[in-house]
């Protein structure tokens, strides 16, 4: 009776040995990676389970991990090392890393094709891969600088054509009319293991824009073609989130400089008045957010701004009416405190050969209070002089090509 029963275990064991394989096959689906049991090795349903769940566990403190470090979503493929598996089980054994190849093997018939998990754009260079110091490996796509759209060095160089409104209240004076320029923007996204690339601040960025127009005035009478031109100069420190996918959220903030000169020097007016030049300088603060969302070929960028004027400075050159009136007219300055604009726009970019071509609708806005009150003598006269309250409207946009 005892030869029979051990004859029966021996049975047993035996058929646990040939249902082995096709258990772990459905462990490999979870680590990406063959699992190898030897065919002297022995293992029970429970442990079979226990593996599996060891498996399972170790995926998502994986994927926990690395979200709470802001580099995957919960879309995104996390791969471990089988080494917990190993610790598990003296059963397993690890195979070689996947090689870099044209055509990676899969070490599984019951594991699906690397397009069906990530899509036909899959880049085959994930298979090359890196170990953390955690013990976890983790696919190069997850690297802070593999993001195509996150380029270390981006250049932006465009042609911008818009319609420019200026308004002070009652009594009601405008400028307006079309302006062209041109403007470009650098951006410096350093490495990973960079100092300029921590947690608070990874993008450096510089912008330079100038543009020109002949406007029409009305206000004192009414003139036509005035030249106007203006220029910006702008430093940017931002941060770059992942959101899903290659999708960048960037905040940013930083210092601005606009200039603008309106020239009306030896005009004079439909009423008699004569024109003289104005120049208007703001120094402010822009805080914004670009989201960056891809679509091979295309993508789209949007883009909003809140500007903080802390400072402005206008200066009317009163002394250009002298050729008319026969006074000696001083220039008049006047010190703005404050003031607030705001800014968006719309970014769609198409992924050429060697350069992105893109077109960007935007919209600007300046909303800035009336000035400080100088006094001086104008015209034989003493009186109180001030720069009124003026909105300024930009609706146009940018054609460019992006490095």
């Amino acid at each position: 009776m005892n030869n029979v029963r051990l004859l029966q275990l021996g049975i047993f064991l035996v058929s646990m040995v040939f249902r082995i394989p096709v258990a772990q096959a459905a462990v490999a689906e979870f680590t990406a990676e063959p699992i190898i049991v030897r065919p002297n090795s022995v293992a029970t349903g429970s442990q079979n389970h226990d593996l599996r769940q060891k498996a399972m566990n170790a995926e998502f403190d994986c994927i926990r991990q690395k979200r709470q470090q802001s580099d995957v979503s919960w879309s995104d493929v996390c791969v471990t090392k089988n080494i917990h598996l190993a610790a598990a089980s003296s059963t397993v054994e690890q195979p070689a890393p996947w090689e870099r190849s044209a055509t990676p093997h899969r070490p599984s018939s019951e594991v699906k094709s690397t397009d069906q998990y990530i899509g036909s754009d899959y880049d085959r260079d994930v298979m090359n891969r890196t170990q953390s110091p955690s013990g976890i490996y983790q696919d190069n796509i997850f690297s802070k600088q593999h993001f195509e759209e996150r380029k270390t060095h981006s250049l932006d160089v465009n042609e911008e054509t818009f319609y420019y409104l200026y308004r002070e209240p009652g009594p009601d004076v405008k400028l307006w009319g079309i302006m062209n320029g041109y403007s470009a923007n650098y951006t410096y996204r350093p490495p990973d293991e960079s100092i300029l690339n921590n947690p608070v601040l990874n993008t450096y960025g510089l912008e330079a824009r100038w543009a020109e127009g002949d406007l029409d005035y009305k206000g004192s009478g009414k003139t036509k073609d005035e030249p106007n031109d203006y220029y910006e100069y702008r430093g940017l420190f931002g941060k770059d989130y992942l959101l899903r996918d290659q999708s960048i959220l960037n905040w940013y903030f930083g210092f601005g400089y606009r200039h603008l000169d309106d020239i009306a020097n030896g005009r004079l007016t439909t009423t008699g008045y004569y024109g003289y030049d104005r120049h208007s300088s703001y120094y402010y603060i822009p805080v914004g957010l670009n989201a960056i969302l891809p679509q091979r070929p295309w993508h789209t960028e949007l883009n909003v701004e809140v500007d903080f004027m802390f400072k402005g400075k206008q200066v009317s050159d009163l002394s250009n009416g002298n050729q008319f009136n026969g006074f000696n007219n001083p220039d008049i300055e006047n010190d703005q405190t404050r003031g607030v604009g705001v800014r968006g726009s719309i970014k769609l970019a198409y992924k050429a050969k060697y350069v992105d071509l893109f077109a960007e609708p935007f919209i600007r806005y300046w909303n800035i209070d009336d000035s400080e009150v100088t006094s001086a003598v104008v015209d034989g006269s003493l009186g109180n002089f001030y720069e009124p309250e003026n909105k300024t409207f930009e609706l146009g946009s940018k054609f460019g090509i992006a490095f």
